[in-house]
């Protein structure tokens, strides 16, 4: 769709004419536009990194989440 270049990074994305990364900012407000359109109240990056993290450890996949989540403190074991 956006027709990445080959050696290109993983999130990408095209705009008017150059290629760019996909900062969490520009991922929030995609799916924000997304949600929007589909009828459903805007999201917070939060709700999505706790989602995510629980995911993985439904999964069985291993990995220190403070590291990943970029957690400061052992509060987000309160979320799971």
């Amino acid at each position: 769709m956006n027709n990445p270049p080959t050696m290109g990074s993983l999130f990408i994305y095209k705009h008017r004419l150059a290629h760019h990364l996909m900062t969490w900012q520009v991922f929030i407000s995609k799916i924000n536009k997304a949600a929007k359109a589909a009828g459903f109240q805007s999201v917070h990056g939060h709700g999505i990194r706790i989602g995510a993290t629980l995911e993985y450890l439904l999964q069985g996949i291993p990995f220190e989440v403070k590291v990943k989540g970029q957690c400061a403190s052992d509060v987000f074991q309160l979320y799971l």
